[in-house]
Order: structure tokens, then C-alpha cells, then sequence
């Protein structure tokens, strides 16, 4: 049975979104920068970790607490 998102679980996934936007351009710079770099060499798979976990709790936040219906413009 699944509920309506609540103001405080939309904020949640909100947040998780941003997260999940601003760690990629933080991953894109990065590999732009020091992808040369060996000293940098584990960077983009953590870079890559992170960001997948982060997506499966998005993904797993949006099966979990659909977000209601948005009305037709």
C-alpha cells in the first residue's frame, strides 16, 4: 500500500536529487581536471560508487512514496 509524499519527503527526495546532479558536475570536473593524473586514479570510481548508491535510494524513495499526481497545465 503505498501514501501520498508528505511536504518532508518531497524536500528529502529534492535534496537526494540535487545531491545526486551536483556530484556528477562534481565528478565531471574532476575527471576533467586530474583525469591524467594517476595520483587520481580512484577518484572517478568512487565518484561512481557514490553516485550509484545514491540513485538506488532515489529510486528506491520514488517506488516507495510515489509522488502525487501533478495537474495538467
Amino acid at each position: 500500500m503505498s501514501r501520498d509524499a508528505s511536504s518532508g519527503e518531497v524536500m528529502d527526495r529534492m535534496y537526494l536529487k540535487n545531491t545526486l546532479e551536483q556530484l556528477q558536475r562534481e565528478k565531471d570536473a574532476h575527471g576533467t581536471k586530474f583525469g591524467d593524473n594517476p595520483v587520481h586514479a580512484k577518484c572517478l570510481p568512487n565518484f561512481d560508487t557514490a553516485i550509484e548508491k545514491l540513485q538506488k535510494e532515489l529510486d528506491k524513495f520514488n517506488e516507495d512514496n510515489p509522488l502525487p499526481a501533478q495537474p495538467a497545465s
